[in-house]
């Protein structure tokens, strides 16, 4: 991510595709008036299946839940459904075109906090979150920043602000732009985020804040 450039070494040990589901004009003739159907058809008459390119598959008979248990199944992040009949609208987020997002659900125990910004100066930016691995070491799991109401800001800074330490309480090394920032507290409190998937580093993906868990122990908070 992020780079121009990358070495030969990383295309070849992280190799990534474009993937085109969609065509809006060909050899300068506009087809966003034209049904879906017709769009995928013109796409699927390119060929343009190579080593960088990909037309993901497209399927009309199909149950929807089945799909999604099929993209579940091989750790997609979820499913885009199209109405067939609808003209492409560019510049809005048109109601013919729903993507329903696969998440997951997991505990973890925050382990710090990063300072807030604008109107969060006063609480915090983001949590940092890890979870336990099956020999009893707290593992770093990444970072969550949404999800959380103004009363939820408020009331988890009072119950971090005493549990503040000037150690890293993780047993793995904290990526340096949220170590550099962080705030460290006691790994004591248990909370309950949804995630999308976890990257190649298992970090978690498009995090988002659920709640406390109360009713759990910081070691019944285990790695996915």
């Amino acid at each position: 991510m992020h780079l121009r450039r990358p070495p030969a070494e990383l295309v070849a040990r992280i190799p990534v595709a474009y993937l085109v589901f969609d065509l809006l004009a060909l050899d300068g003739r506009s087809l966003l008036a034209q049904p879906y159907d017709r769009r995928r058809d013109v796409l699927d008459g390119l060929g343009l299946d190579a080593a960088r390119v990909r037309v993901p598959p497209s399927t009309t008979d199909v149950p929807a839940a089945q799909l999604l248990e099929v993209a579940r199944a091989h750790g997609l992040e979820g499913v885009v459904a199209k109405r067939r009949t609808a003209r492409y609208e560019p510049g809005r987020r048109s109601p013919a075109w729903v993507k329903t997002a696969l998440l997951h659900t997991q505990e973890v125990v925050i382990g710090g906090w990063t300072a807030g910004e604008g109107r969060r100066s006063a609480t915090f930016g983001a949590l940092l979150l890890g979870a336990y691995d099956a020999e009893g070491r707290l593992r770093y799991l990444g970072h969550v920043g949404t999800g959380f109401t103004e009363a939820a800001l408020a009331a988890l800074m009072a119950r971090l602000e005493p549990l503040a330490t000037t150690r890293s309480p993780f047993d793995d090394e904290v990526p340096r732009p949220q170590a550099r920032r962080a705030r460290w507290v006691r790994p004591e409190l248990v909370g309950e985020i949804t995630y999308r998937n976890l990257t190649h580093d298992r970090r978690l993906r498009a995090a988002s804040w659920r709640g406390l868990r109360a009713d759990k122990a910081p070691a019944e908070a285990r790695l996915p």
